[in-house]
């Protein structure tokens, strides 16, 4: 019987290492998404985290169905003054009420993966640590929820993202 060690050999190299280096909402109207109403969140702390689970329930003959498919996310936003005053009279805070309100389509910024649009923001994006490949995630969410916690001298903002997701072929990774 072979060892696992030899398993892991086999692809130990090609495994990407894609921390979630940012996030951007970009707000629905009424006849679809809005270029210019967007949202990029960067310098996330370290314990920003997305999982992806399966729903399964047993049918008539035993057998396991996937339902569908959780997708729950936790970013970390550290503080700073654009949580309070972000574009003079609307703050980060007000900008998630909107997306509680109107939906968004979320996309999580993976490795060194580009934040979208950035050539308009004219903005150098942060260099990412401990990433060996680029990618990025797109879910439509409808809600969303936060909180602002205090952490050792600080306060954050913690964003939660729920939403089901029937078919696994709706989240988009590139």
């Amino acid at each position: 019987m072979p060892s696992s060690s030899i398993y892991y050999n086999t692809f130990a190299d090609q495994v990407l290492l894609l921390p979630v280096k940012a996030i951007s909402f970009f707000l629905k109207e009424v006849y679809g998404y809005v270029e210019d109403h967007y949202l990029n969140i960067w310098n996330l702390e370290a314990e920003s985290s997305y999982r992806i689970t399966p729903v399964t329930k047993k049918d008539q003959k035993g057998n396991m169905r996937t339902l569908g498919y959780n997708f729950e996310g936790n970013f970390y936003v550290p503080h700073n003054d654009y949580m309070w005053t972000y574009y003079v009279n609307n703050p980060l805070v007000a900008y998630l009420e909107q997306i509680k309100t109107m939906g968004a389509e979320l996309v999580l910024v993976l490795g060194s993966g580009v934040v979208p649009i950035t050539e308009l923001d004219e903005v150098t994006e942060p260099r990412i640590v401990n990433s060996t490949g680029a990618g990025y995630l797109i879910i439509e969410i409808d809600r969303l929820s936060y909180e602002i916690e205090s952490v050792e001298f600080r306060p954050r903002l913690i964003i939660h993202i729920n939403k089901f997701i029937k078919d696994i072929a709706d989240i988009l990774l590139r």
